[in-house]
């Protein structure tokens, strides 16, 4: 499963990040779950506002392997105002005492290690560390991916199938 793409990868980045941080009313302290590409986090800083992006990836390879072979994506991840912790993203939400203006969970699909990020516990502590007027967004796929996948797992034919 391909994640990112030099070519088009702002799109995803740009989409997942501004509407949030431009709708919050002064958005100074985001949380940025996955994205270990860096992508979502130079997405964030580029809102002056913003004071801190704190960056949760579990997979401590993903971020080497960004900084080393796509650093123009990962180039934020070197800001002074990004912080990078190598940890679960479940156990960081349940366990810190921070608060956060906007939360952005930017995982892969909902299986594997991810499979925690969409459920109702995971979100329950989300809101718990949400300012007041916080938001939070959720990576959540592709309606068109998820039903041409569903035709395949139950065998219905797709619509470009049917004569």
């Amino acid at each position: 499963m391909t994640m990112v793409s030099e070519r088009d990868e702002f799109v995803y980045h740009e989409m997942i990040a501004h509407p949030a941080l431009f709708t919050h009313p002064r958005p100074r302290n985001v949380l940025v779950i996955g994205g270990g590409d860096g992508g979502t986090v130079r997405e964030v800083l580029k809102h002056r506002s913003v004071k801190s992006c704190t960056l949760v990836e579990i997979d401590g390879l993903v971020v080497e392997a960004s900084r080393k072979y796509i650093p123009q994506t990962a180039k934020a991840l070197s800001d002074r105002r990004a912080t990078v912790r190598i940890e679960d993203g479940v156990k960081f939400v349940a366990e810190t005492k921070e608060k956060f203006d906007v939360v952005i969970v930017d995982s892969t699909e909902p299986f594997g290690p991810a499979k925690e990020l969409f459920g109702p516990s995971f979100y329950r502590n989300v809101k718990r560390i949400l300012t007041k007027d916080g938001i939070v967004v959720s990576q959540a796929g592709s309606p068109s991916t998820r039903s041409a996948r569903s035709r395949i797992s139950t065998g219905s034919p797709s619509r470009s199938s049917r004569s």
